[in-house]
């Protein structure tokens, strides 16, 4: 059954991705047709088929994803203050450090502020917050709950995090490519959009952003398996997605510093030791904070 897992969630991700592919240029082309000035890149559709796709897969595959115990994760006797309480701790934690870091960067000429009226920081940062929290639900879910309890059926702890890092690490990176051009019907055209955006892990930076997301999976994953709550995990992931979200509304590189084309400025905060170091702190404090409550029962690991 736990191989049977593996397998489901590997032909998920890369069927959705390869019949994306294939579906995409048809339904650009279909949809070119019906409005003669169609305003939407390729990279769009792509991504809007991909919303599609996915959840269909989800559905013709529903009996190897093992919906019970991820009912169970959710319905955990915490209670429901518990519940509030782990999300609003983890997001006031990490998004309050993470602006501390902000501050640091545009001190150390890494960043510098973005002139904004009042009205309109007040805006975005009331829009980022739930935004991120929708980002971090979904995420947490796939990652923290359902990869990583599969790998811990299979692998030791260590692996079994490892491997569930860097598969979170890598999918940050596989973002839409605007500059993609489709002015012709081509079946293969998806494919060639894939190419590009794979192409990107070539790009200067992205080792060392992927090495900050890579922190982050590590530490969110020895949060699940040590106090075994999803609700903390979703709340530090939105106070991170927050933190990157109100950084790009409010700050930009430095005139002097060179942004490396393959992170830019969504992912330059994450490639910057001072923030791992941020990073590390909150771990810490999370586990230092929890340290009293109740031994919770780990997540499964094989004996």
């Amino acid at each position: 059954m736990n191989l049977n897992l593996i397998s489901a969630l590997s032909v998920l991700i890369v069927g959705t991705v390869l019949v994306t592919a294939a579906l995409t240029p048809l339904v650009y082309s279909a949809l070119s047709t019906v409005f003669s000035q169609f305003p939407y890149p390729f990279s769009r559709v792509f991504d809007r088929v991909a919303m599609v796709v996915m959840p269909c897969g989800i559905y013709f595959m529903r009996r190897h994803f093992q919906f019970g115990s991820i009912s169970s994760i959710f319905s955990r006797p915490t209670g429901k203050t518990l519940k509030v309480w782990d999300i609003s701790l983890g997001l006031v934690v990490t998004l309050g450090t993470s602006t501390v870091v902000l501050a640091l960067l545009v001190a150390n000429e890494v960043l510098v502020w973005r002139p904004l009226p009042l009205s309109e920081q007040v805006l975005r940062v009331a829009k980022s917050v739930p935004a991120a929290l929708f980002i971090s639900l979904i995420e947490e879910v796939f990652f923290r709950v359902l990869l990583l309890s599969a790998m811990l059926r299979l692998l030791r702890p260590f692996y079994a995090v490892v491997v569930t890092s860097g598969l979170y690490a890598i999918v940050h990176f596989i973002s839409p490519v605007r500059a993609f051009l489709y002015t012709e019907f081509k079946p293969w055209a998806g494919f060639e959009y894939l190419y590009v955006v794979f192409e990107r892990f070539l790009f200067p930076g992205v080792p060392r952003a992927a090495l900050g997301l890579f922190l982050v999976g590590v530490i969110l994953c020895d949060i699940m398996i040590r106090f075994r709550s999803v609700y903390l995990c979703i709340g530090m992931h939105a106070g991170w997605v927050s933190a990157v979200k109100i950084g790009s509304y409010f700050t930009r590189g430095h005139p002097l510093l060179h942004v490396p084309e393959g992170i830019g400025a969504r992912y330059l905060f994450v490639s910057q030791p001072i923030t791992w170091l941020s990073f590390l702190i909150i771990w810490g404090v999370i586990r230092l904070i929890y340290r009293s409550r109740a031994q919770i029962k780990t997540l499964e690991t094989p004996p």
